[in-house]
This record gives C-alpha cells, sequence and structure tokens, in this order.
C-alpha cells in the first residue's frame, strides 16, 4: 500500500484583493492553487512558503489555515 501524501497548498492574493495567483500548465484545463507535498519535519505553512520561493521567486507571509481536507 502506497503512503499517503500530505500536500499544501496556497491562496495567494494581492493585498487589495483584486486579484489571486492561480496554476495551470499548457496541457491542463483547469485552474489550480500554488504548492505541493509537504517534506518531512515541515509545517504546512514552512512547505507554502518554500515552494512559492522555489516556483515564483517570492518571498512570503503565510497567514492563517482557511481549509482543512
Amino acid at each position: 500500500m502506497k503512503r499517503p501524501m500530505l500536500r499544501a497548498k496556497g491562496i495567494i492574493a494581492r493585498k487589495d484583493g483584486i486579484a489571486v495567483l492561480v496554476q495551470c500548465d499548457r496541457e491542463e484545463t483547469f485552474y489550480r492553487f500554488s504548492g505541493r507535498s509537504i517534506e518531512y519535519g515541515e509545517t504546512a505553512a514552512e512547505a507554502i512558503k518554500r515552494e512559492l520561493h522555489e516556483e515564483f521567486g517570492l518571498q512570503s507571509e503565510i497567514g492563517t489555515l482557511a481549509c482543512l481536507n
């Protein structure tokens, strides 16, 4: 049996609330929030911060938890 993978996603909104950053690859027909898997020993907030830096070169402030699934 495969081990379940923990994932963290971030909702990235501009401070003025006008825009939200999402990802969509050329092969996909849907949008998704940024983020991926949580590495061993990382919190969800740390994983989102790391992924945003790796994927977009963004420095970020992580807010409160919005949803847990």
